[in-house]
């Protein structure tokens, strides 16, 4: 998700909350209704190209913005997925690793999107540079472990899309 580090250093700042991210865990826990976020934060990618969007967000608690944040995140990677599957078949599950692990992000992907398979290896890069560089053998990084989060019925995240979507549609044209 390119962009999200920069989102997330923005919502501290927005917010004046110093330790905004490191609260992101209790917040995407809280029940209750999120607010929507239109990112253009670093610029708007895939599948609508803006580089100059500008961002929006609506009313809320600073929680509820937070969350709108990381919901906006699984929103785009959702957005990305419908235009992929107009071109190709769909992807059966999806892979997360890096520094957005938040199991409430992963969740949310999963329930919007489908299984979402976090592999919970400290340094991702580096090992993708390791595979690289050993040649791409066909067993590698055995010892690995992942988590796996699967769709929850969560009508209310699927709402929140498709509204989330309908105003960037409005606001893109795309």
């Amino acid at each position: 998700m390119n962009g999200a580090g920069t989102a997330l250093e923005w919502l501290g700042s927005e917010l004046g909350i110093v330790d905004a991210v490191s609260r992101l865990p209790e917040w995407l826990e809280k029940p209750g209704e999120a607010a929507l976020f239109l990112n253009g934060i670093a610029g708007l990618g895939g599948p609508f190209w803006q580089p100059d969007f500008p961002r929006a967000s609506w009313g809320g608690q600073p929680w509820q913005k937070a969350v709108a944040v990381v919901e906006s995140m699984a929103f785009l990677l959702q957005a990305n997925i419908d235009e992929i599957a107009k071109h190709v078949l769909p992807a059966r599950r999806m892979r997360a690793s890096g520094g957005l692990r938040f199991d409430g992000l992963c969740r949310r992907i999963a329930s919007v999107s489908g299984p979402c398979i976090v592999a919970t290896m400290p340094r991702p890069r580096l090992a993708g540079i390791g595979y690289l560089a050993a040649g791409m053998p066909a067993r590698w990084n055995d010892a690995a472990s992942e988590e796996v989060f699967e769709p929850l019925p969560d009508e209310a995240i699927r709402r929140r899309y498709a509204r989330w979507r309908g105003l960037m549609r409005e606001a893109t044209g795309v």
